[in-house]
């Protein structure tokens, strides 16, 4: 299994697996802790995707969905899903 080393790393793979323009920051540790990230692991490496804010860890497995639930629920009654 590919273990990434960094953002462009990371970035290559999504593009090798067809995506089409991803973007990757690094999750440090100082952001993880301001964000209350408990989880988060000094001997793992974190990516941050650009377009959803979704948390990626260094084999390009999900660690969090970055769900908003007001701008979700936003969205929804501007479709009127929600009543």
């Amino acid at each position: 299994m590919k273990i990434y080393k960094n953002a462009e790393e990371i970035r290559a793979g999504f593009i090798k697996d067809g995506w089409k323009d991803p973007r990757f920051t690094e999750l440090t540790e100082t952001e993880a802790r301001n964000k209350g990230y408990i989880w988060f692991r000094n001997d793992h490496k974190y990516f941050v995707m650009a377009a959803s804010g979704n948390i990626f860890d260094e084999r390009g497995k999900i660690v969090i969905y970055n769900i908003q639930p007001r701008k979700v629920a936003k969205a929804m009654l501007a479709v009127g899903v929600l009543g």
